[in-house]
Protein backbone atom coordinates (compact mmCIF):
# COMPACT_ATOMS: atom_id res chain seq x y z
CA UNK A 1 0.00 0.00 0.00
CA UNK A 2 1.39 3.22 -0.98
CA UNK A 3 2.41 6.08 1.69
CA UNK A 4 0.14 8.76 0.56
CA UNK A 5 -3.05 6.28 1.05
CA UNK A 6 -2.06 5.77 4.90
CA UNK A 7 -1.46 9.24 5.04
CA UNK A 8 -4.84 10.22 4.07
CA UNK A 9 -6.57 7.61 6.82
CA UNK A 10 -3.91 8.55 9.63
CA UNK A 11 -5.25 12.35 8.31
CA UNK A 12 -9.01 11.38 8.59
CA UNK A 13 -8.71 9.38 11.60
CA UNK A 14 -7.03 12.22 13.47
CA UNK A 15 -9.69 14.71 11.82
CA UNK A 16 -12.64 12.46 13.21
CA UNK A 17 -11.23 11.70 16.78
CA UNK A 18 -10.54 15.66 17.53
CA UNK A 19 -14.03 16.25 16.50
CA UNK A 20 -15.36 13.67 18.87
CA UNK A 21 -13.16 15.04 21.13
CA UNK A 22 -14.41 18.46 20.61
CA UNK A 23 -18.23 17.06 21.09
CA UNK A 24 -17.46 15.53 24.30
CA UNK A 25 -15.85 18.97 25.59
CA UNK A 26 -18.34 20.67 24.94
CA UNK A 27 -20.92 18.82 26.38
CA UNK A 28 -18.80 18.51 29.66
CA UNK A 29 -18.06 22.28 29.80
CA UNK A 30 -21.61 22.62 29.79
CA UNK A 31 -22.83 19.78 31.70
CA UNK A 32 -24.62 21.96 34.14
CA UNK A 33 -26.68 23.36 31.62
CA UNK A 34 -27.21 19.91 29.94
CA UNK A 35 -28.54 18.27 33.04
CA UNK A 36 -30.50 21.01 34.41
CA UNK A 37 -28.93 21.22 37.59
CA UNK A 38 -28.84 17.67 38.22
CA UNK A 39 -26.01 16.57 40.75
CA UNK A 40 -25.04 13.69 43.05
CA UNK A 41 -24.62 9.83 41.89
CA UNK A 42 -27.24 10.27 38.95
CA UNK A 43 -24.78 13.58 37.23
CA UNK A 44 -22.09 11.25 38.10
CA UNK A 45 -23.27 8.07 36.66
CA UNK A 46 -23.83 9.69 33.51
CA UNK A 47 -21.00 11.34 32.69
CA UNK A 48 -18.65 8.64 33.46
CA UNK A 49 -20.74 6.41 30.88
CA UNK A 50 -19.94 9.17 28.58
CA UNK A 51 -16.07 8.70 29.40
CA UNK A 52 -16.19 5.20 29.02
CA UNK A 53 -18.26 5.56 25.85
CA UNK A 54 -15.40 8.33 24.89
CA UNK A 55 -12.78 6.12 24.95
CA UNK A 56 -14.20 3.23 23.36
CA UNK A 57 -15.23 5.55 19.90
CA UNK A 58 -11.82 7.39 20.25
CA UNK A 59 -9.78 4.18 21.10
CA UNK A 60 -11.57 2.60 17.64
CA UNK A 61 -10.85 5.50 15.47
CA UNK A 62 -7.40 5.30 16.59
CA UNK A 63 -6.42 1.98 16.33
CA UNK A 64 -9.47 0.24 14.78
CA UNK A 65 -8.42 0.01 11.06
CA UNK A 66 -4.36 -0.24 12.17
CA UNK A 67 -5.63 -3.57 14.04
CA UNK A 68 -7.47 -4.84 11.30
CA UNK A 69 -4.57 -4.24 8.85
CA UNK A 70 -2.12 -5.94 11.25
CA UNK A 71 -4.34 -8.52 11.49
CA UNK A 72 -4.07 -9.08 7.61
CA UNK A 73 -0.64 -9.25 8.12
CA UNK A 74 -0.07 -5.57 7.06
CA UNK A 75 2.08 -4.82 9.73
CA UNK A 76 4.12 -2.51 8.12
CA UNK A 77 1.45 -0.17 7.30
CA UNK A 78 -0.36 -0.96 10.40
CA UNK A 79 2.16 0.60 12.54
CA UNK A 80 2.25 3.61 10.10
CA UNK A 81 -0.74 4.76 10.43
CA UNK A 82 -1.10 3.89 14.22
CA UNK A 83 2.06 6.16 14.14
CA UNK A 84 0.65 8.77 11.95
CA UNK A 85 -2.96 9.12 13.99
CA UNK A 86 -0.95 9.51 16.80
CA UNK A 87 1.15 11.85 15.31
CA UNK A 88 -1.53 13.93 13.60
CA UNK A 89 -3.70 14.19 17.14
CA UNK A 90 -0.39 15.21 19.29
CA UNK A 91 0.29 18.02 16.83
CA UNK A 92 -3.22 18.63 17.00
CA UNK A 93 -2.66 19.40 20.85
CA UNK A 94 0.38 21.38 21.02
CA UNK A 95 -1.60 24.01 18.17
CA UNK A 96 -4.21 23.90 20.74
CA UNK A 97 -2.44 24.44 23.66
CA UNK A 98 -0.02 26.89 22.09
CA UNK A 99 -3.25 29.06 21.00
CA UNK A 100 -4.23 29.09 24.77
CA UNK A 101 -1.09 29.86 25.92
CA UNK A 102 -0.69 32.62 23.57
CA UNK A 103 -4.92 34.15 23.93
CA UNK A 104 -4.33 33.92 27.88
CA UNK A 105 -1.14 35.99 27.32
CA UNK A 106 -2.68 38.73 24.92
CA UNK A 107 -5.45 38.88 27.80
CA UNK A 108 -7.97 37.22 25.36
CA UNK A 109 -9.09 34.64 27.24
CA UNK A 110 -10.37 35.52 30.86
CA UNK A 111 -9.03 33.56 34.05
CA UNK A 112 -10.87 30.18 34.26
CA UNK A 113 -8.96 28.91 37.52
CA UNK A 114 -11.10 28.27 40.36
CA UNK A 115 -14.26 27.32 38.08
CA UNK A 116 -13.94 31.02 36.68
CA UNK A 117 -14.50 33.31 40.29
CA UNK A 118 -12.91 36.27 39.76
CA UNK A 119 -12.07 37.87 43.22
CA UNK A 120 -12.92 41.42 43.77
CA UNK A 121 -12.35 43.68 46.81
CA UNK A 122 -15.02 43.50 49.39
CA UNK A 123 -16.29 47.07 48.79
CA UNK A 124 -19.75 48.75 48.90
CA UNK A 125 -20.85 51.74 47.02
CA UNK A 126 -23.85 53.47 48.72
CA UNK A 127 -26.86 54.43 46.51
CA UNK A 128 -28.92 57.64 46.44
CA UNK A 129 -31.78 55.34 48.06
CA UNK A 130 -29.73 53.99 50.88
CA UNK A 131 -28.68 50.77 49.37
CA UNK A 132 -25.62 49.37 48.76
CA UNK A 133 -24.12 47.53 45.71
CA UNK A 134 -20.80 45.64 45.41
CA UNK A 135 -18.00 44.79 43.22
CA UNK A 136 -19.24 42.53 40.60
CA UNK A 137 -17.96 40.92 37.16
CA UNK A 138 -14.85 40.29 35.14
CA UNK A 139 -14.03 43.54 36.05
CA UNK A 140 -14.82 43.87 39.55
CA UNK A 141 -17.04 47.57 38.54
CA UNK A 142 -19.86 48.18 41.19
CA UNK A 143 -23.61 46.66 39.83
CA UNK A 144 -25.69 48.90 38.95
CA UNK A 145 -28.06 50.92 41.74
CA UNK A 146 -31.86 50.32 42.10
CA UNK A 147 -33.29 51.87 38.64
CA UNK A 148 -29.74 52.35 37.07
CA UNK A 149 -29.02 50.93 33.50
CA UNK A 150 -25.82 49.76 34.44
CA UNK A 151 -23.81 51.93 32.44
CA UNK A 152 -23.55 54.65 35.56
CA UNK A 153 -22.06 54.12 38.91
CA UNK A 154 -24.51 55.03 42.25
CA UNK A 155 -24.43 59.13 42.62
CA UNK A 156 -23.25 60.88 46.08
CA UNK A 157 -25.18 60.62 48.89
CA UNK A 158 -22.22 61.81 50.69
CA UNK A 159 -22.36 60.13 46.75
CA UNK A 160 -20.35 57.22 45.82
CA UNK A 161 -19.46 56.69 49.33
CA UNK A 162 -17.62 53.56 49.19
CA UNK A 163 -17.49 51.76 52.62
CA UNK A 164 -16.68 48.59 54.46
CA UNK A 165 -19.34 46.71 55.91
CA UNK A 166 -19.70 45.70 59.65
CA UNK A 167 -21.52 42.69 58.62
CA UNK A 168 -21.63 39.92 56.47
CA UNK A 169 -20.86 35.78 56.18
CA UNK A 170 -17.33 33.99 57.22
CA UNK A 171 -17.49 30.48 56.24
CA UNK A 172 -15.58 27.10 55.31
CA UNK A 173 -15.94 25.06 51.60
CA UNK A 174 -15.05 21.55 53.16
CA UNK A 175 -14.94 19.08 50.45
CA UNK A 176 -16.19 15.31 50.97
CA UNK A 177 -16.01 12.33 51.36
CA UNK A 178 -12.06 11.33 51.51
CA UNK A 179 -12.91 7.69 51.68
CA UNK A 180 -15.06 5.54 50.18
CA UNK A 181 -15.22 3.03 53.06
CA UNK A 182 -14.94 4.51 56.74
CA UNK A 183 -15.10 1.70 59.14
CA UNK A 184 -16.12 1.94 62.73
CA UNK A 185 -13.75 3.61 65.00
CA UNK A 186 -12.02 5.26 61.76
CA UNK A 187 -11.47 8.76 61.08
CA UNK A 188 -11.85 10.77 57.50
CA UNK A 189 -12.85 14.26 57.66
CA UNK A 190 -13.88 16.41 55.32
CA UNK A 191 -11.03 18.25 53.51
CA UNK A 192 -10.90 22.28 53.25
CA UNK A 193 -11.21 22.89 49.86
CA UNK A 194 -10.02 26.02 47.97
CA UNK A 195 -12.17 27.14 45.22
CA UNK A 196 -14.20 30.65 44.35
CA UNK A 197 -17.29 31.32 46.31
CA UNK A 198 -19.73 33.82 44.77
CA UNK A 199 -22.39 35.58 46.47
CA UNK A 200 -25.70 36.41 44.90
CA UNK A 201 -28.60 39.04 46.60
CA UNK A 202 -31.98 36.70 47.26
CA UNK A 203 -32.10 33.19 46.20
CA UNK A 204 -31.94 33.74 41.97
CA UNK A 205 -28.21 32.18 41.32
CA UNK A 206 -29.04 32.91 37.65
CA UNK A 207 -28.41 36.80 38.38
CA UNK A 208 -25.07 38.21 37.86
CA UNK A 209 -22.98 37.50 41.36
CA UNK A 210 -23.26 40.46 43.65
CA UNK A 211 -19.65 39.30 45.02
CA UNK A 212 -17.05 36.73 44.05
CA UNK A 213 -14.61 35.79 46.40
CA UNK A 214 -11.73 32.86 46.87
CA UNK A 215 -11.40 30.69 50.17
CA UNK A 216 -7.94 30.12 51.42
CA UNK A 217 -5.77 27.06 51.56
CA UNK A 218 -8.04 26.30 54.67
CA UNK A 219 -11.19 26.61 53.03
CA UNK A 220 -11.84 29.73 54.66
CA UNK A 221 -13.43 33.37 53.47
CA UNK A 222 -14.82 36.08 54.63
CA UNK A 223 -17.05 38.36 52.80
CA UNK A 224 -18.43 41.77 54.23
CA UNK A 225 -22.17 42.41 53.29
CA UNK A 226 -24.74 44.90 53.96
CA UNK A 227 -27.78 43.54 55.60
CA UNK A 228 -30.25 41.13 53.49
CA UNK A 229 -30.76 37.70 52.17
CA UNK A 230 -27.43 36.37 50.37
CA UNK A 231 -27.36 32.92 48.05
CA UNK A 232 -23.70 31.49 48.47
CA UNK A 233 -22.35 28.42 45.69
CA UNK A 234 -18.80 27.43 46.00
CA UNK A 235 -16.77 26.47 42.77
CA UNK A 236 -16.56 23.08 41.87
CA UNK A 237 -16.23 20.91 39.02
CA UNK A 238 -18.17 18.85 36.05
CA UNK A 239 -19.52 16.72 37.30
CA UNK A 240 -16.77 16.63 40.66
CA UNK A 241 -16.57 18.30 43.06
CA UNK A 242 -20.45 19.01 42.97
CA UNK A 243 -21.19 21.94 45.51
CA UNK A 244 -24.27 23.20 47.21
CA UNK A 245 -25.93 26.47 47.43
CA UNK A 246 -27.13 28.05 50.83
CA UNK A 247 -28.78 30.55 51.41
CA UNK A 248 -28.34 33.14 54.78
CA UNK A 249 -29.35 35.99 56.31
CA UNK A 250 -27.46 38.26 57.46
CA UNK A 251 -28.38 40.79 60.48
CA UNK A 252 -26.99 44.78 60.97
CA UNK A 253 -24.12 44.76 62.79
CA UNK A 254 -23.07 40.89 62.77
CA UNK A 255 -21.52 37.93 60.62
CA UNK A 256 -23.14 34.60 60.07
CA UNK A 257 -21.04 31.72 60.15
CA UNK A 258 -22.13 28.54 57.57
CA UNK A 259 -20.34 25.41 56.00
CA UNK A 260 -20.01 25.09 52.01
CA UNK A 261 -20.22 21.30 51.32
CA UNK A 262 -18.56 20.11 48.00
CA UNK A 263 -19.18 16.34 46.87
CA UNK A 264 -16.07 14.47 45.93
CA UNK A 265 -18.34 11.98 44.54
CA UNK A 266 -15.96 9.37 46.30
CA UNK A 267 -18.67 6.13 47.16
Amino acid sequence: MKDGKIFRYALLHAIGAILYIALVASIIANGEQVLGGVQGPLAGTAFLLLFVISAAITGMATFGRPLVWFLDGKKREAIMLAIMTVGFMALAAVLILGGIFAGASAGIFPDGNNGGGVACTMEAKICSDGTAVGRTGPNCEFAACPGEDGDEFPVDIDVGEIVPFDSGVRGTVLLGPQCPVVREGEECPDKPYKTSVSIYRGIDVSTRPFLTIQSDADGAFVADLPPGEYTLFAGGGRPFPACAQSTVTVAPGGFISIVLSCDTGIR
